[in-house]
């Protein structure tokens, strides 16, 4: 193979790129980075854009990052939502939740809000902020017979003496 001449430039060729590139990671390596003219004559001219299509997908790939970060945003104050509704209707305030969990801990893998995990962040939110667990009023209670509420009626308040209306 050394006889053919083509066979041995390639080969020196080959060679010499791989010393090139060897050169450059090392620069690389050492915080010295090839000046700009020494990569735009190692490209390859196949490879240049015009100038108005690389604008042109730059604008197009910066409007899809801002869609997609705008999406999930959106996402995430949805997934804050649900999470809220469910603390709420659990008898908490979401406030004290989110003061020992983020929304992430409250996730599945699928990305929906897990119950348990919501259950689980409600807990340590209860024993770290000292919260106790509202207890629901027995049926019935503070109820008369015909169903109203007891207490004094909004009328009473107005036909009550002067005195009793300074005590209350």
């Amino acid at each position: 193979m050394s006889d053919n001449p083509t066979t041995t430039e390639v080969a020196e060729g080959t060679v010499a790129a791989a010393e090139t590139a060897t050169d450059e990671s090392a620069a690389v390596d050492q915080g010295i980075t090839p000046d700009a003219t020494e990569t735009a004559a190692t490209d390859d001219p196949g490879d240049v854009f015009p100038r108005s299509v690389v604008e042109k997908l730059r604008k197009e790939s910066a409007g899809l990052r801002d869609r997609a970060k705008n999406a999930e945003d959106r996402l995430g104050a949805m997934q804050r939502q649900v999470a809220a509704q469910q603390i709420t209707a659990a008898g908490m305030r979401p406030e004290a939740v989110w003061a020992v969990a983020q929304l992430g801990d409250l996730l599945a893998d699928d990305g929906t809000v897990d119950p348990d995990q919501v259950a689980r962040a409600m807990a340590t939110a209860r024993q770290t902020l000292g919260i106790e667990q509202r207890r629901a009023p027995f049926p019935g209670q503070g109820e008369l017979n015909s169903g109203a509420r007891s207490g004094p009626h909004r009328t009473c308040r107005a036909i009550r003496p002067d005195s009793a209306r300074a005590r209350a």
